[in-house]
């Protein structure tokens, strides 16, 4: 065959090929998103979207941009004594140790005058809440949107919505946060030794947060944990927490706030410059 007939027959062949090609392809993308676990990126998709929404609604609402009531009281525990001894003074009952340290660093790291840091701490635990309420309850068999909506109203609209105004409430809300965190690893189906070291340390670190709202999830998880596990592993699980508990409410010596007086406290004062103290006098008189 002649070399011109040979070329026009191989074009020819090419083209036709590619033509059967391209449905090919194109059946091949059909068939791959067809197989793509669209029910999973859409639960994906609500257990970032609803939290970030809740976030982005209290940061840029949020009011309190300066120490109010118990604020001055963790400042100044923040700005003298030592902090081995100043970590673990209570106030009213609540061990505040989260809460020093966060102070600690705003007050005498960051500066009190720039006060974005503890904010920002409330709100990451009001997400930390917020996910350990939806993850709890949707390990307990609610669907995935049901389970964030209910969490949100337990996070955003709880009694006097306290765990999303004062600052201070951010001890309070990575305490409960964990204490779900704790009840969402004791529901799974693993009931090992390891395991139950994992929900002990879980449950210990929630009292460092506050050991009042604390013990109240502790004793949430004693029931779940003594009706769900062998009794063996949930005294590994359950009695560290409980010995701490104890020991805390054992050797406590809190500062007691009795009829708008503190029994206990050292007069509260906090150091600053002239200029510092006018500018931060005229940023709350703004406000």
């Amino acid at each position: 065959m002649p070399q011109g007939l040979d070329t026009a027959a191989e074009a020819s062949t090419a083209a036709s090929g590619d033509r059967s090609a391209r449905p090919r392809r194109s059946g091949d993308r059909r068939a791959v998103l067809r197989r793509f676990d669209w029910a999973l990126v859409g639960r994906i998709g609500l257990w970032v979207t609803i939290p970030v929404a809740g976030a982005t609604w209290v940061g840029t609402t949020i009011s309190q941009r300066y120490p109010v009531y118990d604020d001055w009281v963790i400042i100044d525990r923040a700005t003298s004594g030592s902090w081995l001894r100043e970590m673990f003074i209570g106030f009213n009952g609540h061990l505040w140790s989260l809460a020093y340290w966060a102070y600690h660093l705003q007050v005498n790291v960051l500066g009190l005058e720039s006060n974005w840091f503890l904010p920002l701490l409330l709100v990451a635990s009001l997400v930390a809440l917020q996910l350990g309420v939806a993850a709890v309850l949707s390990r307990l068999g609610l669907p995935t949107v049901v389970a964030l909506l209910a969490a949100t109203v337990v996070t955003y609209f709880g009694p006097g919505s306290e765990t999303m105004v004062f600052q201070l409430s951010l001890g309070g809300n990575f305490a409960l946060a964990l204490t779900f965190a704790a009840a969402y690893v004791a529901l799974g189906k693993r009931h090992d030794r390891r395991t139950a070291i994992v929900v002990a340390a879980i449950a210990v670190a929630a009292l460092f947060c506050d050991s009042a709202l604390a013990v109240a999830g502790f004793l949430f998880l004693i029931v779940m944990v003594t009706y769900l596990w062998p009794f063996r592993l949930a005294l590994v699980a359950l009695v560290p927490p409980a010995v701490a508990h104890a020991a805390w409410y054992a050797l406590d010596h809190s500062e007691v706030l009795i009829r708008g007086t503190c029994q206990n406290c050292r007069s509260v004062t906090f150091g600053a410059s002239f200029g510092g103290r006018v500018d931060f006098g005229w940023a709350i008189f703004v406000r």
